[in-house]
């Protein structure tokens, strides 16, 4: 008489699939990574593209683009009195559009910090704050997630540990009227024209706006929050007197084995920057990237050039 036995897999079986479903697995992972990665920095180019639009519907209404930073400036009235008016940037650390008036020293007067810094986080409530009360807040649409880009908030997570919600990961090109080298008198801030672009090589090759960078280079990197990305402006603070600090662009991307930035120029185009994962850019060539693009010049075509004058 013949029986049915019941044939269970053998071990070399259950191995073999194990490591099928692993092989699976593996590059459904990949697939998403990759998917995500490339939503992110559609993302993030559709953003900079919108802040470009917001800057220059801005500048056709206020006859001058945003201010990069904004301002707590320190000027005379006909009588000799020193005043202090605020004029906020594209996203706003003031405390608004007031005048004071005070007849001590400066430094004694009423400045945001009371050490003539005005700095905001660009996360946590101060940081949502200074993106609602910015310049540009009515023309983005009031929608905070056009201001920050996803993949920049994963890294700052993975870097830094910070975990409070983030509301801004862009900066505006310093040239738009901020000038800390000048800090507190009236050459703090100018108002930069539509047709002031030209002098800078033209409206395609100065930037506009940058992802900012998780940290800076050197011994006290920290990542910058003040929404500007400062470099050196050539006839704008050549007087370099170390109360500067150059910053650089973010490279917040990773696509295959290259780290990549995306910058919007003033005309509107957007623009993307690679950097090998395993070899990369120096902090030098970094700085000299941000040189570049901020004063509106052609970039050396050796990347070895890419540094500071």
């Amino acid at each position: 008489m013949y029986t049915l036995r019941n044939r269970g897999f053998t071990l070399i079986e259950m191995m073999v699939v194990i490591a099928i479903i692993g092989v699976l697995a593996a590059a459904m992972v990949s697939q998403v990574t990759k998917a995500r990665e490339t939503a992110r920095a559609v993302k993030c180019k559709a953003n900079l593209r919108n802040l470009a639009q917001a800057a220059l519907s801005y500048a056709v209404d206020n006859r001058h683009l945003p201010y990069a930073g904004s301002h707590e400036v320190v000027d005379t009235d006909r009588s000799g009195r020193m005043f202090v008016y605020l004029r906020r940037g594209w996203v706003d650390w003031t405390k608004g559009n007031s005048i004071e008036y005070w007849n001590k020293d400066y430094n004694d007067g009423p400045s945001m910090s009371g050490e003539g810094t005005m700095m905001t986080a660009c996360s946590g409530i101060a940081g949502c704050i200074s993106v609602t009360n910015g310049t540009l807040w009515s023309y983005m649409g009031r929608e905070l997630s056009t201001y920050v880009c996803e993949a920049q908030k994963a890294k700052v997570k993975a870097e830094t540990g910070e975990r409070e919600v983030i509301y801004r990961s862009y900066n505006m090109n310093c040239y738009f009227g901020y000038n800390k080298d000048f800090f507190p008198y009236r050459e703090y801030w100018r108002d930069i024209w539509l047709n002031n672009l030209s002098s800078r090589g033209g409206a395609d090759r100065l930037l506009l706006f940058a992802e900012m960078a998780v940290t800076q280079p050197g011994k006290d990197a920290k990542r910058t929050k003040d929404g500007v990305l400062e470099t050196y402006i050539d006839g704008y603070n050549d007087g370099r007197n170390n109360k500067t600090k150059p910053e650089i662009i973010g490279f917040n991307h990773r696509v295959g084995k290259q780290e990549v930035a995306h910058v919007v120029f003033a005309d509107g185009h957007v623009d993307v920057f690679h950097a090998s994962v395993s070899k990369g850019l120096s902090d030098d060539q970094k700085l000299g990237l941000a040189y570049f693009l901020c004063n509106g010049y052609d970039l050396p075509s050796d990347r070895s050039n890419w540094e500071l004058p």
